[in-house]
């Protein structure tokens, strides 16, 4: 759990993700798993 929290700070804080370096259809974008097309969160 600690490394989780440790990875989300760190892309949260350091890593940040500039706006347009995602496509539009990215997962983190739309939600949607690839593979299987169902929704990643609920």
């Amino acid at each position: 759990m600690t490394k989780q929290t440790f990875n989300v700070l760190d892309f949260m804080f350091w890593h940040k993700v500039k706006a347009g370096l995602l496509e539009d259809n990215h997962p983190w974008i739309t939600g949607i798993d690839p593979k299987t097309e169902s929704p990643i969160w609920d």
